[in-house]
């Protein structure tokens, strides 16, 4: 029986700091991949190799000025609500609203 890196023509799966670019956005914990998304899916379909992130983005201090009501982004400013923009979608909006929670 032939072990897995024999199969693999670059061998084992592992990060590559010329071709992978991930950046995390805190304290949501969702990454967001900007190169490398082919040989990263195979390692993450195949659970091999650690990712790590080349940038982190806390949004920490953006939770104290803006918020979602479902329906609109608002920024808060000297106690007024500005209406930011309208929520293009809810799946981020919930996914942003929770990260506050977090």
């Amino acid at each position: 029986m032939k072990r897995e890196v024999e199969d693999r023509k670059w061998g084992e799966w592992k990060y590559d700091n010329t071709n992978h670019h991930i950046i995390t956005w805190q304290p949501i914990g969702i990454s967001f991949v900007e190169g490398g998304n082919h040989s990263i899916t195979s390692g993450v379909l195949k659970g091999k190799g650690k990712l790590k992130s080349k940038y982190l983005l806390n949004l920490s201090k953006i939770y104290q000025k803006v918020f979602c009501d479902g329906e609109y982004y608002y920024f808060l400013e000297n106690g007024r609500k500005l209406k930011l923009s309208k929520v293009g979608n809810i799946n981020f909006a919930i996914i942003f609203e929770i990260g506050r929670l977090l």
